[in-house]
Order: C-alpha cells, then structure tokens, then sequence
C-alpha cells in the first residue's frame, strides 16, 4: 500500500491536481480516525487548513505519505486544480435522477469518469469564475467546485473497492459543464436549507434541532433525519458536534410524531447548559448504552468516548507513557493491536 497510494497521488499531480491526505478504511469498514462512529469513513482530511495546504509541491506528497502510507488521496476541486466534479451517488439515487434530467436538456459531454464506491465521479473542466459547491442539486447529485475536494483514484472506499477511473476514460479531455447544469438551483429539501450558511458555536443545538423538526414535521424517519443532521454538521458546524450529540438531536425531535403541532417549537438545551449539567443515568442505563464490543481507539489503553487514567509515583514514567500513547496514535498505530510501556518509551524518545 505504501507505494501504490503515493503513486497514486503522484499521477494526480501529473494531472495539475492539488493534493491532500485523507484518512483511510481500515479493512474493517471502519475509519482510521479511531471514530467508531464516524460518518464519513475514509473521506475526511488528515491534515487541518485543507485548503490552504493543499499541493502540488511533490517532496511534501512524499512526507505525507511516508507519514501515513495508507492513506487515501484527495483532490482539491475548484479553480485550485481547474476542475468541477458531478458526484453522482446511486444508494440515494443519483443515476435515475441525472438521467431524468439530460431527458430534458441532452446528454452531458464525454469525459474523464472515476467508478467510486456507491457510484461515479465525472470530471470538467473549471469555467475560471467561481463555482460553489452545491450539495442535492440533484436528489444523490452534488457539485464539487472552489473549496471543495473529491476522493480521487486508487484511494480504497469502506466498501473495500478501489475508486479508479472508468475504462476508456482517463485520458479524455476535460469538457465543458454545461450552463443548464451549472445554473441549475439547489433541490429544496429541508436538509439543504441554508446549506451555504455556517453554524458558529453556541447555536449548534438550536440550528439542528429546528431542521430536525421541519424535517421530523414532514414525516421523515428518526433515521433519515439523524443522516440528514450528521451531513449537515460535518458541512456546516463550526466546529462540527460529535456524532453522539447530533444522534441525541434526532432522538429527542424523533419522540414526536409527524402531525405533533409542538415538532416546529421543540427546542434542545443549549450547548452552554448542555456542557454544564451533569446528567444522573442508573447503572442499568449505563450497561444498555455500552456496546458489547469496547471501541478500542489504542488497544487495551484508550477506547472511545470512555477515560483513562495514569496512576504512578513521581518519575514513574506517566508523562512518558501517556506521551507515547499520543505519538502511537498520530502515528498510525492501528485500533486492535496491542501496546507496551516500553514500546511507548522508544516512540516517545524517537519523538523527541
């Protein structure tokens, strides 16, 4: 894997394509972000500021990829690598709907196609004005333009497939998108309302609890709805919720039901309020809510959402450990394995 990724990644730049690193399936369908609940396996940046770090430079690839050598590829879309991506996603239908609508206005130009893990990428090429990232313009068709990024070939989706490009359609031209695609407003579907708008912290809550209940008011399900708030907070939110506070959003709107005149009203707590107050749970409560299987982030040390605690004498060597669990982890030391004191002594030394 450390060679084919990096070639991979390299191949890109060869196509004039800004690069970044993303994190990886890890053979399991899990994240390599140690996430046992991420929603967004194998897609999400490895590095912060993406966009401005994104590169060409192919001595930084190297050192990326040295550093994490499983790592999936990303490409910065936009006028950054003069390109706009269709991405087309049949589980929610894209293919039915993108034909629905060259019916109406022609078939869209041959050209450059990745086969992705639940559909396709189609590559044009950017129009040198600003393209913004339109999420549902097509029920399962996003537009990928200026400040947005795609997975692109020999990254692995959680699948377990490989995204590569469509045969015979690698070394096409890049086409023109045309107007009536690229004008085309977004699908009003109450998930996408404000889709261009961030969430600043301290109304969080309150921003996904009133989209929760326009969308629970419409009749959508408890389930559609947490995905729909998942999508939204990875977007929008600055910074994004953790997964297990957006999944208490839609459960608390989901005990409504779909005619309650109360649903558009309903509100959560505060995010102040709600990282103040100390909730008492029973101990029945707290078995029900542990998962059968521990979450190991750094096995048998550190699992997620739960606490560990160093105890020792002064210059027992806490600091040491719980430094080399930390470079362990940043370091690609994968969930499952196993973990000594001494191993994070060397690595905590080699650190340094």
């Amino acid at each position: 894997m450390r060679t084919r990724n990096l070639k991979f990644a390299l191949r890109a730049v060869g196509r004039n394509c800004r690069i970044i690193p993303l994190q990886w399936p890890d053979g399991e369908g899990l994240c390599s972000c140690g996430d046992s609940a991420c929603s967004s396996v194998g897609k999400h940046p490895l590095i912060t500021d993406w966009l401005r770090q994104a590169t060409v430079d192919t001595d930084t690839i190297r050192k990326w990829w040295a550093q994490w050598p499983n790592a999936n590829i990303g490409v910065v879309t936009g006028k950054a690598s003069r390109i706009v991506v269709l991405d087309v996603d049949n589980r929610h239908h894209g293919e039915s709907s993108l034909q629905a609508l060259e019916k109406q206005n022609g078939p869209l130009p041959e050209g450059p196609q990745v086969i992705t893990g639940g559909g396709r990428h189609r590559y044009f090429a950017h129009p040198g004005f600003l393209v913004k990232n339109k999420v549902n313009l097509l029920p399962g068709v996003d537009l990928r333009g200026d400040g947005g990024y795609v997975v692109a070939p020999g990254s692995l989706h959680k699948s377990g497939r490989t995204y590569l490009f469509k045969i015979g359609t690698k070394d096409l031209p890049l086409p023109t998108l045309p107007d009536w695609l690229l004008n085309r407003p977004v699908e009003p579907t109450p998930s996408s309302i404000e889709s261009e708008l961030v969430i600043p912290e301290g109304k969080r809550n309150a921003t996904l609890a009133s989209l929760a209940g326009t969308m629970r008011s419409r009749g959508m399900t408890q389930e559609a709805i947490e995905a729909a708030l998942l999508k939204d907070n990875a977007r929008r939110c600055s910074p994004p919720l953790t997964d297990i506070e957006v999944l208490r959003i839609a459960q608390s709107i989901g005990r409504y039901a779909p005619g309650d005149a109360e649903i558009l009203s309903a509100h959560v707590e505060s995010e102040e309020r709600a990282e103040n107050k100390l909730k008492f749970r029973t101990g029945k409560q707290i078995a029900d809510e542990t998962p059968a299987e521990v979450p190991w982030i750094l096995f048998p040390w550190v699992a997620s959402g739960a606490i560990t605690e160093a105890d020792g004498k002064v210059k027992l060597g806490k600091t040491t450990l719980v430094t080399g669990i930390v470079s362990a982890v940043l370091n690609g030391f994968r969930k499952g394995h196993s973990f000594s004191h001494r191993s994070a002594v060397r690595s905590d030394r080699s650190e340094a």
